[in-house]
């Protein structure tokens, strides 16, 4: 039978708390702290504990000094057996219950508190607590080589990707020159109107340019062509999925250049935006092959 010991805080519970002694076995002991000034014990109520094992403590009478003594004790016990006995503490004194917790968190160690003896009740309930604990650690020590064979696995077909920032090489960077440089070519054989007239690289013939475009918006407002057959953006929106979609390029070409053209059709040099936007995503062969389409509606 597994051995249960009692730890008594004599001073709080008195004479009431050794009630129920006679119910106990040779495979529990009674561990009594108290001090002088403790009430007396008469030899009927010792009698109760002749067949367990009892053991009186006196302490010094200091305030809290049974309780620390009786604090000390429990970790004596606790750190002198190998695997943690059945601990009761006989008091009404809640500020045993930190201990409790503390032990029962830190370790998963099951100590009651009582306020009178109930072997039955103890007995019943610790050793299945004991047991279910010995269970999950011994499921936990199997299971942890398993783990790290599946973590190794799993490191060795899956290694870490590198995300620190490096520099451009040479070649790269010679790349990124060449993709500006055909940009601006494209820009320079077939760049949208802007403003209903072509972009003049002349400084004296901008001027000229800028009136020609006053001009065709006029015109454009006076006929109603283009502008007057999108009166909102949801309308322009539908127009370019409906072109692209019928064009046969795929939902995510589709609905990014319906989203760029809503959003910058009605901005000052939005054309341009939208050419040099498509033609920076999608390249320079498929995308002056997207914003063909796109030009139609604008």
């Amino acid at each position: 039978m597994e051995e249960t010991y009692y730890l008594i805080d004599f001073e709080n519970v008195g004479l009431k708390g050794l009630e129920g002694a006679q119910n106990l076995t040779k495979s529990d002991w009674v561990h009594l702290f108290s001090t002088r000034n403790a009430p007396k014990i008469n030899t009927a109520t010792l009698a109760n504990f002749n067949a367990t094992n009892l053991l009186v403590h006196e302490v010094p009478a200091k305030s809290q000094s049974v309780d620390m003594h009786l604090v000390s004790y429990l970790g004596y016990l606790l750190g002198s057996h190998e695997a943690a006995p059945q601990i009761v503490i006989l008091s009404n004194d809640t500020d045993y219950d930190d201990i409790v917790s503390f032990w029962n968190i830190e370790k998963g160690v099951i100590i009651r508190r009582r306020d009178k003896f109930q072997p039955e009740e103890v007995m019943s309930a610790a050793p299945k607590a004991a047991k279910s604990r010995k269970a999950a650690a011994s499921k936990k020590t199997a299971a942890e080589p398993k783990a790290q064979e599946a973590r190794k696995e799993t490191s060795a077909e899956n290694p870490p990707v590198k995300t620190r920032r490096t520099r451009k090489t040479r070649p790269a960077q010679a790349q990124d020159e060449a993709v500006k440089k055909s940009v601006k070519a494209a820009e320079s054989q077939e760049s949208p109107e802007k403003d209903g007239v072509k972009a003049d690289a002349s400084p004296k013939k901008s001027a000229k340019g800028r009136a020609k475009a006053d001009d065709a918006q006029k015109k454009t407002a006076k006929s109603g062509v283009k502008a007057a057959e999108y009166p909102d953006k949801t309308t322009l929106n539908n127009a370019v999925l409906k072109t692209l979609s019928n064009a046969k390029y795929d939902n995510e070409t589709v609905s990014f250049a319906a989203s760029l053209v809503t959003k910058n059709f009605a901005e000052k040099g939005g054309k341009q935006t939208i050419y040099r936007t498509v033609i920076s995503k999608f390249g320079q062969e498929r995308g002056l092959a997207i914003y063909r389409h796109i030009q139609k509606l604008l």
